[in-house]
């Protein structure tokens, strides 16, 4: 009897042993993986801030009277810990303006809300309503965005983590949007892009389509 017990003994505490190294191993699997995926977050964040950008970009200005290139920053970053064909929700959004102004910065970050949200991704063409003009309390005929891959500018970028499509934030008119989905996004584009100040954006411009 004495010996059956301490045989039974020897049993639950190798069996504890065995759970306990089993625990250890699956935890430091865990804190691995933990440790991969940020780092792939951290090298590709690098990638894009450090090298990307300001290759595409260059210096940003810090007269806010100059002519600026703001952009969204964070919808390329990797969802996983292993790279993908593209990065995060593969997109980045770019506006190009006359001056740097604060609406930019509410439209970028308006756009970038909803697709972390909605998990949607922009693509060539797309269009979004805003509800009102692009300057919330202005009377600017901008009530639309249209996605564009940017002139002069590459449409894509590769980070580690995958491939990133650059999209050109647009403003187009009420009546340029009913344009657009009564015929293409490329036939309005094709009109746009011969306004005088394209592809800056100018708020304050009539439609496109005023003198057709």
């Amino acid at each position: 009897m004495y010996k059956k017990n301490i045989i039974k003994i020897v049993i639950v505490v190798f069996a504890a042993i065995i759970s306990m190294i089993l625990a250890i191993a699956i935890k430091k699997k865990n804190e691995d993986k933990h440790d991969e995926e940020a780092s792939l977050l951290a090298l590709s964040w690098s990638e894009r801030e450090e090298k990307v950008y300001p290759e595409i970009f260059g210096t940003m200005p810090t007269d806010i009277c100059q002519p600026a290139d703001d952009s969204t920053s964070g919808l390329s970053n990797p969802f996983e810990d292993t790279p993908d064909e593209y990065s995060g929700l593969g997109f980045e959004l770019v506006i190009r303006c006359a001056e740097r102004s604060p609406w930019v910065f509410g439209l970028l970050f308006n756009l970038m809300g909803y697709a972390l949200h909605s998990g949607n991704a922009f693509e060539k063409g797309h269009r979004m309503a805003l509800n009102g003009p692009i300057l919330q309390g202005s009377n600017s005929a901008l009530t639309t965005v249209l996605l564009w891959p940017p002139m002069g500018m590459p449409d894509t970028f590769a980070l580690s983590s995958g491939n990133v499509k650059l999209l050109e934030v647009i403003g187009i008119t009420d009546d340029e949007y009913e344009y657009a989905k009564k015929n293409s996004s490329q036939d309005l584009y094709n009109h746009v892009k011969k306004m005088p100040d394209f592809p800056l954006m100018n708020i304050h411009r009539k439609s496109c389509l005023r003198d057709n």
